[in-house]
C-alpha cells in the first residue's frame, strides 16, 4: 500500500485514513479472492472494487460515532 500517495494525496486528515483503509480492504479481497478462486481481477464491478465501496459506505453511515470517538471534524470526506 503506497502510504505516501494517499498521504500526499489528502494530507493528514480522516480522508487518508479512510483511502488507507479501504485499500486495505481492497488488497485483502484480491487475496480472498485469489485463495478461493486462483484469481483475482481489478476494475469496475469486482469484488476488490466492491470491498473498498462497502467500506466506505460502512464508515459513512457510521460518521458520527467514528468521527466523535477520534475526534475528527466535520462531515463524511467523500460524496
Amino acid at each position: 500500500i503506497d502510504v505516501k500517495k494517499h498521504l500526499s494525496k489528502y494530507g493528514d486528515s480522516p480522508a487518508a485514513i479512510i483511502e488507507i483503509a479501504s485499500t486495505i480492504a481492497h488488497e485483502a479481497t484480491h487475496v480472498l479472492e485469489y485463495v478461493e478462486k486462483g484469481e483475482t481481477y481489478d476494475g469496475p464491478g469486482t469484488a476488490v472494487e466492491k470491498a473498498e465501496q462497502a467500506f466506505k459506505s460502512w464508515v459513512k453511515a457510521n460518521w458520527n460515532t467514528i468521527s466523535r470517538k477520534f475526534n475528527f471534524s466535520g462531515s463524511y470526506p467523500f460524496k
